[in-house]
């Protein structure tokens, strides 16, 4: 996927993540959402870089890699935090609700 439009390809790396998903092939899911989370932070698009920490997030909830969910979740939450979006705080505090439900630490799940 190089096309020297960035944007598109990491539109494209989101689109495919999703599409290994689907094919329960969480692996590739993932490579192919760190490539797009890199892809999102050079070129500063803070909409698909919290998409792909919060996806990161909630796959690896789902794969049982809950401590990378969580770190994923946090990551996602204090970007929110630094830019003061509270929609992406409320999105980020989801996947962090479902890592720690995922660990058992149902009162933290909570908080």
């Amino acid at each position: 996927l190089q096309t020297g439009d960035v944007e598109a390809e990491c539109r494209a790396y989101c689109r495919l993540a999703n599409i290994y998903r689907d094919l329960k092939q969480p692996d590739e899911s993932v490579i192919c959402l760190e490539n797009a989370l890199a892809m999102s932070q050079r070129i500063g698009d803070g909409d698909t870089e919290h998409e792909c920490f919060c996806t990161l997030s909630v796959h690896s909830s789902g794969n049982g890699n809950i401590q990378q969910a969580i770190i994923y979740g946090e990551k996602a939450l204090q970007r929110a935090t630094l830019q003061g979006n509270k929609e992406r705080e409320g999105s980020a505090c989801g996947c962090l609700g479902i890592a720690y439900s995922c660990k058992g630490d149902h009162e933290k799940a909570v908080k």
